[in-house]
């Protein structure tokens, strides 16, 4: 609550209850921001009411703050109703780069080009080749066969046909893909930081890809 009041967010804080669920239907929340597990609440009910055709906050972000000990279990929902996982023990200023994420929602673009994963872990000392899924100028999904965990850090080259070079980006795992929904073993991560040049060279390469597509 002192986080989200410090910015130009109208703040509403209610206790885990029934009646939540039809504060969402009938309010047009930008974010609904839930502590996971839900006191008294089915999580998968309580998405499904906010995802409703009908929900007056059907297109809201949403996002599921847990404990570690429920991490996984929280992230069994992401892509059905919530949009983020965040750990109750991360710092103000990732929880607050994970709202702002979902108040400003980049527009993605399907994609599969090879791209460079440098891992950001101690016990990994050899770069991997990823492939990627979808990407926008926030973040980007990958092929890949380990197991990284939401939090992981990473160091991420991106290989970008027609416009050339590499762009470098420091980026951080969000969740990790299910194969039985999405078809692909490995995770989904949001950039942290790149240089002014490599922004404006992925946002063009974006914006190129996503007018190709709406040409075809």
């Amino acid at each position: 609550m002192p986080l989200l009041q410090r910015e130009e967010i109208e703040v509403i804080s209610v206790d885990a209850d029934p009646a939540v669920a039809d504060l969402t239907r009938i309010t047009p929340f930008e974010l609904v921001m839930v502590r996971f597990p839900i006191e008294g609440l089915d999580a998968g009910e309580f998405l499904s009411i906010v995802r409703d055709p009908s929900s007056a906050s059907r297109r809201a972000g949403v996002m599921l703050l847990a404990d570690e000990a429920h991490l996984e279990e929280a992230a069994a929902f992401l892509d059905r109703g919530a949009n983020r996982i965040v750990s109750a023990t991360w710092s103000d200023a990732r929880i607050w780069r994970a709202v702002a994420d979902l108040l400003d929602v980049a527009p993605r673009v399907a994609l599969r080009v090879p791209v460079m994963v440098d891992v950001d872990l101690a016990s990994e000392g050899v770069p991997e080749v990823c492939r990627s899924v979808d990407l926008s100028t926030s973040g980007i999904r990958l092929e890949s066969p380990n197991g990284y965990g939401p939090g992981t850090r990473l160091q991420i080259g991106l290989v970008l046909p027609k416009v050339g070079g590499v762009v470098r980006v420091q980026a951080e795992i969000v969740r990790r893909t299910d194969p039985e929904r999405e078809g692909v073993h490995g995770f989904a991560a949001r950039f942290t930081s790149m240089s002014e040049e490599d922004e404006a060279r992925l946002a063009r390469f974006v914006d190129m890809v996503r007018r190709e597509l709406v040409g075809s």
